[in-house]
């Protein structure tokens, strides 16, 4: 299992306590899954660049803090599949299913027609489907479809989270 992550989202983490327990629990899970003398540094300075032992790559999260976004430690042996903590509130560190579940409602929405339809390829499916439902289930395929290999962002979720900042983006 992996350990809890509500520490990389704290701030103001110089003197936080909790931060330091969080780096130290996230060491251990680290190297005790790869067994290697060094690993990747997923502080801002590195970004999963640069490697180092136990006691350089602590210091770097101390000093620099983590990468924010490095929610899913593929880097230090974490697996898809791999069961999660539960964060002191009790809710699930993994924010993926909720956000799967979003997608799909709004899709649902959007298409009430196929609400009762599961799947594209459905047995009782004779004929092709009409160019609206073909958008449905690309759009529905990409509410499912991670941005990358054990990311837990659909690729639809990441393009709503950037749609904010598309007048900011410049065609020159």
């Amino acid at each position: 299992m992996t350990p809890n992550k509500d520490w990389m989202a704290i701030e103001d983490y110089i003197n936080d306590e909790s931060y330091k327990a969080g780096v130290d629990s996230f060491l251990d899970f680290a190297f005790q899954k790869l067994g290697t003398e060094t690993i990747r540094c997923p502080c801002l300075r590195c970004l999963n660049i640069e490697t180092g032992d136990r006691d350089q790559v602590r210091n770097h999260l101390l000093v620099y803090g983590i990468v924010k976004r490095y929610t899913f430690w593929y880097h230090h042996g974490e697996r898809r599949d791999e069961p999660q903590s539960m964060s002191i509130d009790g809710d699930s560190d993994l924010e993926g299913n909720e956000n799967q579940d979003e997608m799909l409602g709004m899709l649902r929405d959007l298409y009430p027609q196929y609400n009762n339809v599961s799947s594209p390829y459905d047995a009782n499916n004779v004929e092709e489907p009409n160019d609206e439902a073909k958008t449905f289930y690309s759009l529905l395929k990409d509410s499912k479809d991670p941005v990358y290999e054990g990311c837990n962002s659909s690729r639809m979720s990441a393009l709503l989270k950037l749609l904010p900042y598309q007048d900011s983006w410049s065609m020159e």
